[in-house]
């Protein structure tokens, strides 16, 4: 496929409708929207570049979070640091669609940049629930929580046997030094 070929199809990720809600004018992306999607992830790695200055570029929040969808579609690791990057994005539809692509990449890098979104109290829930769907795709919170109930258990033991060889020291130390010692 020609450069201009990839380029009008970066454009026509960006095509939309657009619908006045008691929020504000929503844009929704139209069946063009959706065809450049799946024809930039057909090209696979090939389309990279030209979607990562999409992302980072200056176009509608829509078209970049189109750009965010085909990265995570086409699944490749060079994608990894520019979705993480845009964890912070002014745009929630970017913030959401970048989390959900590392999720479909499965980088552990994105890890923490993920949890910071969850912990965020000025985050839109919207965006939570895709971190919170990456961070369960890259298999990071079940694994964590069945460490740190491991730990916690080893930790526990841990304090119970210490208990346990203080009061044997100090009972030993008691018959030893007491009426009943040997020789008294």
């Amino acid at each position: 496929m020609m450069p201009s070929q990839v380029d009008n199809l970066i454009q026509n990720l960006g095509d939309a409708e657009y619908v006045q809600r008691p929020q504000g004018q929503v844009a929704y992306a139209t069946q063009t929207a959706h065809q450049a999607k799946d024809q930039l992830v057909a090209l696979g790695t090939a389309a990279i570049p030209a979607v990562l200055n999409c992302l980072n570029g200056r176009g509608p929040a829509h078209q970049r979070a189109m750009a965010a969808q085909v990265l995570g579609d086409i699944g490749d690791r060079q994608a990894v640091s520019a979705l993480i990057n845009k964890l912070r994005d002014p745009e929630m539809l970017v913030r959401g669609f970048s989390a959900e692509a590392l999720g479909k990449i499965g980088d552990r890098r994105a890890v923490g940049s993920l949890r910071a979104m969850l912990k965020n109290d000025k985050e839109a829930e919207m965006v939570k629930s895709y971190a919170q769907g990456a961070l369960n795709r890259i298999g990071y919170a079940e694994k964590r929580s069945d460490t740190i109930g491991i730990w916690k258990g080893v930790f526990w033991l841990g304090v119970i046997v210490l208990l346990i060889s203080a009061f044997v020291i100090v009972i030993s130390l008691s018959v030893l030094s007491g009426p009943y010692a040997a020789g008294r």
